[in-house]
């Protein structure tokens, strides 16, 4: 039987491997995606990231709460 010991140690080896990733790909990617982002016709204005805020928010709220209802309604049904 495996010790919660390397459980835990694995995930937080993991966690920290990813972390790395991320913060070393985080500029090449970023530029990338500026690059790509500035010969689009799109124009970010206060309007576009609102929408985009409550867009995000609504899906967020939406997601969360069928997960919600979902797990309710599992452990009800117990």
């Amino acid at each position: 039987m495996l010790s919660p010991g390397f459980i835990t140690c694995t995930f937080t080896l993991g966690a920290m491997a990813a972390t790395v990733v991320v913060l070393v790909a985080a500029g090449p990617v970023m530029n990338a995606m500026v690059s790509f982002i500035e010969i689009l016709p799109l124009s970010f204005g206060t309007t576009f990231v609102w929408q985009l805020v409550a867009s995000v928010f609504a899906l967020a709220l939406a997601v969360g709460g069928g997960g919600a209802m979902l797990s309710v309604r599992t452990h009800l049904a117990k």
